[in-house]
């Protein structure tokens, strides 16, 4: 540490003032590392959770408002040619939902978890002809 000593004041502020410059520059090159870091997933769920996310509530909207109408079909027994084009129509409109969702899965949990919705719908949309069916026949006890 002799040639430290040994040096004037002049060039120990200067190298003080560099040591701190260059700490400076190094935090402000990890800053701007992290910040990418941060936009980048900033924009992922910009361009990709959040559309899924509002895809996912349009289905579950539509879904529900065909198991409402559903309902409605059995039991109002005078307006069924009204209500079984609404139901025509909220199975279009699920379809479409859809159709939209499925490109928008990201991760294979996600295409599970949407696999398994699409094995109940299924087995939902089949009972569901079969109520109609049977409100048709008038057998809504049944239904």
């Amino acid at each position: 540490m002799g040639w430290f000593n040994n040096l004037k004041i002049g060039k120990k502020l200067g190298l003080g003032f560099g040591i701190v410059e260059v700490l400076m520059v190094a935090l402000g090159m990890f800053s701007i590392l992290q910040l990418s870091k941060v936009n980048n997933s900033t924009v992922d769920i910009a361009t990709n959770w959040l559309p899924s996310v509002r895809t996912l509530g349009e289905l579950k909207f539509d879904t529900a408002g065909l198991r409402r109408d559903t309902l409605n079909y059995i039991v109002a027994t005078d307006k069924r040619q009204h209500y079984e084009e609404k139901l025509k129509g909220e199975v279009d409109a699920i379809a479409a939902d859809e159709k939209k969702y499925e490109p928008m899965i990201s991760s294979d949990e996600e295409r599970k978890l949407y696999q398994g919705f699409r094995d109940q719908w299924d087995r939902f949309f089949d009972m569901n002809h079969r109520i109609r069916e049977l409100a048709a026949q008038n057998k809504n006890a049944e239904a």
